[in-house]
């Protein structure tokens, strides 16, 4: 089983991310458990970049590590929301950023914000499935329909699917097998 951590960061909205978390958890070709945690903890102060006005998502990474690491190392996994604009160097913003040698990953929800909530919280559980897979050892998917394939906009992500691909779940399910024996 797949023990997985969620944290609301800087605001996130926890009735949404109930919601999002379980549309999630639905689609997982693994089995999952998911603790979401009640507090909410602001972004660490290092990872705001004054000029861009971004947030690091590294750092998030890093920090979400620093505070989970026992949970870590008993093996679990660590999903942060993040209510900001995340990126990376050499990039101009991203919509999560999944670090498996962390075991944790972060979803940014600025740019996935609209005003139909039904859309936003469609865009919210694609990123967070994508992130996890990519926690959980998939890579990258060319199936544009697949939830693992990359998005560089919101029409990518509007485009493809809340489901892994065939491929991409047979993946999951062997890897996850492999990993659990």
């Amino acid at each position: 089983m797949v023990l997985v951590l969620f944290q609301s960061i800087g605001g996130f909205k926890g009735d949404l991310l109930g919601v999002v978390v379980d549309k999630v958890v639905y689609v997982m070709p693994v089995s999952v458990s998911v603790i979401v945690s009640v507090w909410e903890v602001p972004p660490p102060s290092d990872s705001l970049d004054l000029n861009r006005m971004q947030l690091r998502a590294d750092s998030i990474n890093r920090y979400l590590y620093s505070l989970y690491r026992g949970f870590i190392d008993e093996g679990g996994y660590v999903v942060g929301i993040v209510d900001g604009d995340g990126y990376v160097e050499g990039l101009n913003f991203v919509f999560g950023l999944a670090t498996p040698t962390l075991r944790v990953a972060t979803v940014y929800v600025s740019r996935l914000w609209t005003t139909d909530i039904r859309l936003y919280v469609e865009r919210l559980a694609k990123e967070v499935a994508h992130e996890l897979g990519h926690l959980l050892g998939l890579s990258h998917c060319p199936d544009k329909r697949c939830v693992m394939s990359f998005s560089n906009t919101l029409n990518d992500v509007d485009r493809k699917r809340l489901w892994f691909c065939p491929s991409c779940r047979a993946k999951l399910v062997e890897r996850w097998k492999h990993n659990s024996d």
